[in-house]
This record gives C-alpha cells, sequence and structure tokens, in this order.
C-alpha cells in the first residue's frame, strides 16, 4: 500500500460517521493528503456516496463550489456504483464541471482504495494518480458544449448554486419542524435543486432529521387550469355515468405515505383551490365531500394522525360509494406538503393570500451575490473573452439592483452557452457571422425574455437605464423590447 494510500485510510478511520452532515469532517483528511500531493488543501475535496445517483449532488454542493477542487475523492458505499459514476463523470469535470480530476474510491477488506481516477485531459490527475499505483487511470471525453439538453433551466445542472450554510439549515429545519414548507424566491435561484438536495439528505439518513424512514415524494406542478378536484379531490363523472368521489394529489398522496411538493406552486390559484385544507392545515379535522351523491353516501374526511404513518380507513368504500363509516384520510406526523413559490411571478400571477401564507413556513432563498455569480462564470465561461464575462456579470448586478427585477442566476448562465454556439457555428451561409453584442442580447431574450414582458412600463425603463449604453446599444434595446410582446 502506498503512503498516499495508508494516509488516506488512516485519516478516514478518525471521521467516524461518513453520512454525517458536516462542513468540516473531511478537512484532516485533505490537510494530510496535502503535502504527498503536491496541493493546498482546499483543492483536495472528499464526499462519501452512498448511491450512485447521489454522486453529482456530493460533488456540487457549496463546499466543492468554492474549492473548485483539483482533485475529488468520492468513497463510494457500493462497490457496483463503479461503472455508474465514471458514465456520469464527464459533466462533472473541467471544463464544462467544476472538478479537476476525480478519484472513485471503494472499500475492500475494511481498506479504501482508489480504485480509477478521472480528468478530461492530462494534467494534475495524472501527477495524483501516481501516488496511488493499484489506480486506473483514464483521460475521459468531456461533456460536449452545445448538449442538446442544456438550457436556460437545466444549464444548473452542471453548474450548481451556490447557497449559504444558513439558508440550506432552514430549509433543513422547516422540514423536520413543520408540515408545510414553501421555499420563496426569484425565478433561477436554484429553489427545486436545494429542495431536491435536502429532501435526497433526508432519506440517506431520515434518523439525523427526526424520521423513523427515508420518505417517498411526489413532484407535481400546479398549473393555471387547476380546481381544487385536482389539488385534493372532488366529484367526478366515472365511466357509467355517475358522480363518484376522486381523490386528488394531497389524498393520493396520504393514501400511498407519499410526501407532497408542489413545484411552482403559485401557477395556480392557490387562495380558491385549497378549499378544506386552510382548515386542516391549522390542525383541524375537515370533511371534504361524499364518495356520491345518495344521501347514505359515507362522507370523506381529511384528519391527522398521533403516529408517523399515513394511512385511510375505509377506502374500499369509495369505490363501492357506500358505508356506514367515514373514509378517512389520516397524515401521519411526518407527512409533509412541500412547495417552491417563485416570488416574481407572485407580483403577476397568483399571490398566496395572508390565511393560506400562515399555513405555510416559508424559507426565503434569495439570488447569489454579484461576486459569487463571477466566479461561477468565469469558471463556466472560460473560453470566452473577459469583456464578454464581464458584460453578463454586469446585465446580472443590473438586475440584482431592484426587487422588481430580481431574477436567480440561472437565466444568466445559458448566456454563455449561446454566445459560445453562435461564434462557433455557422448555420446560414449568406448571412455574416454575428457580434458578440449581439448574440448576448439575443439570448438575454430567449433566457429572461418572459420575465421582462412582465414588467411595467416604468420597471422596464428602470432597467433599461441601467443597462444602455454601456451594455446594450439603444437600438439593440429598442429591438429587444419590440420582441417582448410576441413571448406572451
Amino acid at each position: 500500500m502506498s503512503v498516499a494510500l495508508e494516509t488516506l485510510n488512516r485519516e478516514l478511520a478518525k471521521v467516524g460517521d461518513y453520512s454525517a452532515p458536516s462542513a468540516t469532517k473531511w478537512n484532516r483528511v485533505s490537510e494530510a493528503l496535502s503535502p504527498l500531493l503536491s496541493l493546498p488543501p482546499e483543492k483536495i475535496y472528499l464526499a462519501y456516496v452512498s448511491k450512485a445517483a447521489n454522486l453529482s449532488v456530493r460533488l456540487t454542493q457549496p463546499g466543492a463550489m468554492k474549492r473548485r477542487p483539483d482533485v475529488a475523492f468520492a468513497l463510494l458505499e457500493e462497490v457496483g456504483d463503479l461503472q455508474a459514476c465514471i458514465d456520469q463523470a464527464p459533466r462533472l469535470l473541467a471544463p464544462r464541471g467544476i472538478i479537476g480530476s476525480l478519484a472513485l474510491c471503494t472499500q475492500s477488506s475494511g481498506a479504501w482504495e482508489v480504485r480509477v481516477l478521472l480528468e478530461t485531459r492530462r494534467g494534475i490527475g495524472s501527477r495524483v494518480a501516481a501516488f496511488f499505483p493499484g489506480a486506473q487511470y483514464q483521460i475521459i471525453q468531456p461533456a460536449p458544449i452545445a448538449a442538446a439538453s442544456r438550457s436556460p433551466a437545466g444549464s444548473l445542472a452542471v453548474v450548481p448554486l451556490l447557497v449559504d450554510a444558513r439558508t440550506k439549515r432552514m430549509v433543513r429545519l422547516a422540514i423536520a419542524s413543520s408540515p408545510a414548507v414553501l421555499l420563496v424566491g426569484p425565478p433561477g435561484t436554484g429553489k427545486t435543486k436545494l429542495l431536491r438536495e435536502v429532501i435526497s439528505e433526508i432519506a440517506e439518513n431520515p434518523g439525523r432529521f427526526g424520521f423513523t424512514a427515508s420518505p417517498q415524494v411526489r413532484w407535481v406542478t400546479p398549473e393555471e387550469s387547476w380546481t381544487t378536484r385536482e389539488l385534493i379531490g372532488g366529484e367526478t363523472v366515472d365511466d357509467q355515468g355517475r358522480l363518484r368521489f376522486r381523490p386528488g394529489h394531497v389524498l393520493n398522496a396520504i393514501r400511498d405515505n407519499h410526501w407532497l411538493v408542489l413545484d411552482e406552486a403559485n401557477r395556480a390559484d392557490m387562495d380558491k383551490i385549497f378549499g378544506g385544507l386552510l382548515t386542516w392545515l391549522s390542525g383541524q379535522d375537515v370533511e371534504l365531500g361524499k364518495a356520491a351523491t345518495a344521501l347514505d353516501a359515507p362522507a370523506i374526511t381529511l384528519e391527522w394522525a398521533e403516529r408517523e404513518e399515513c394511512r385511510v380507513d375505509g377506502l374500499e368504500q369509495l369505490e363501492a360509494a357506500t358505508g356506514k363509516d367515514a373514509i378517512r384520510f389520516i397524515a401521519g406526523t411526518s407527512w409533509r406538503l412541500l412547495g417552491t413559490y417563485n416570488a416574481l411571478d407572485a407580483q403577476r400571477v397568483f399571490r398566496f393570500g395572508q390565511a393560506l401564507g400562515r399555513r405555510f413556513v416559508r424559507v426565503p432563498i434569495p439570488p447569489m451575490g454579484v461576486t459569487d455569480f463571477r466566479q461561477i462564470l468565469d469558471s463556466e465561461a472560460a473560453d470566452l473573452t473577459e469583456q464578454v464575462r464581464a458584460k453578463i456579470a454586469r446585465l446580472y448586478e443590473a438586475h440584482l439592483a431592484s426587487p422588481a427585477t430580481l431574477l436567480g442566476p440561472a437565466l444568466f448562465l445559458w448566456i454563455p452557452e449561446y454566445v459560445r454556439v453562435g461564434l462557433e457555428l455557422k448555420i446560414e451561409e449568406r448571412e455574416p457571422q454575428p457580434d458578440t453584442d449581439r448574440l448576448l442580447i439575443e439570448a438575454y431574450l430567449a433566457s429572461a425574455g418572459t420575465w421582462l414582458s412582465r414588467l411595467d412600463d416604468a420597471e422596464l425603463e428602470e432597467l433599461r437605464a441601467r443597462v444602455t449604453p454601456d451594455l446594450f446599444s439603444v437600438s439593440d434595446w429598442h429591438w429587444l423590447t419590440s420582441m417582448l410582446p410576441h413571448l406572451g
């Protein structure tokens, strides 16, 4: 066993519980490896991966984001996950990702081994591999620059958001302590991604959050056409033309003992459709209706249990629409109704009224600061000129200057992709190659235009004053605003 591998195992033995949430537990390991690998400790990152699906989550957390490590050691719980993790590596590694090289480690007879060391071009990884002679060193194909799956929203699958530790702690504690939680913030701040990360943490180690079992989660996105019937349940005509009560998303989630997540909750008018949930979320039992129109049809009730698990009493009566006792949907103490809420759209689409808002614990998810945004941009768009990166950063800063125009970084982190492809590809032979300024404003329109179209004239004028003529020419801005009405 090499000195580096002995050091790795010795220091890992001191860590204790690998899965325990901690920002500092790996520091001693990084510091011990630092002189051996000739790397600063902050450029060495370690993460415990309980299953292959969590590799991206573990290697794109704020700790990794801040370090942008030269080498990341992923400690795989399951040896069988090795190939699945290798398959994910191209999108995590530089130049598209944030990690220079990736060491995949597995245990054998109680000792850790570096099995595979990956990077997209020969660099520090090849030098690190020399300290772990048993490791298979590979140079792999980087993720394609113009991947078809990348979009203004999808770009954050590769470039994660920086969420400060206090905000993430608030999300964790809110979910642990309350049956109904909303993450509130402007579009593009990573609310959904953060919620998925925290739910994944809870599923991995439910006991640390006060739960006895890993939750199963049902994700739904409300729509403007939703009524109480879609959310909770209500009368529906069956295939024989009879009126019957059919459960909606809330009741179905309780029936299956699944948590329910309403992603982008204010796409629907929740004030109008929440109905009996308002009373129920205040801790009281409610009657939702009857299983059928017959006078003797059983009632449908929504209740709370004193035990963790959900249950339904009398479910067999729902189809028959007969029975003396009520059909009781009973949520357990561990059941959760979670959601994300777009604070900018709330000014123009649907708001949660005071009565409904009081039923949820609300955690604000603000946009990242300009300095953090520029740090990510410089890495993500290192192949573009400093002038282009500076303009994108200043455009993001212009949006942060007013509550009316707040947008998260996701939309702006896609702009380099558009500019890069526009400079590389010549779609029309007879058309001149576009300059970067035109590409910038086209990408800005394509990514943020939907939200710009919802600003009133005064808000749009204030934004124009912040971006012209330094970032965009007056004529380019006029072109952009002329296109906004066509976005709906």
